[in-house]
């Protein structure tokens, strides 16, 4: 599997980068494939961080809920997330701060409607 060697062989890793991107796919099946490979290489990996070094495997490198850049959408419109794909406390609630939004737009409609809103 070469998912085994995108860590330590730069030809490889972009081989696979382009294919994912390009096809617009993740894994072997799927995106839970990089989940079960030590695929970042050991430079990158921040052991000081509490979360991660609890995720270390002794001798067999990094392994998480993380996927590689080339798994990512080039056409959504909301920034990727790669890393903890899992833990939702690690990342920013889109959904909830797009209805906070809205309701806030409304609002705002609402008094500069009832208040005449235009000149006269």
């Amino acid at each position: 599997m070469s998912m085994r060697r995108y860590r330590d062989n730069i030809e490889v890793k972009q081989n696979l980068d382009k294919l994912q991107s390009g096809y617009e796919c993740c894994g072997d099946n799927k995106y839970t494939d990089w989940f079960r490979v030590s695929w970042v290489a050991d430079e990158f990996v921040d052991t000081s961080d509490p979360d991660i070094r609890d995720r270390v495997r002794s001798g067999s490198g990094y392994q998480s809920d993380d996927v590689p850049f080339s798994c990512c959408d080039r056409a959504a419109r909301r920034p990727c997330i790669t890393q903890f794909i899992h833990d939702n406390k690690k990342h920013f609630n889109y959904d909830y701060q797009v209805s906070i939004i809205s309701v806030i737009f409304v609002i705002i409609n609402i008094i500069s409607s009832s208040s005449g809103g235009g000149s006269g």
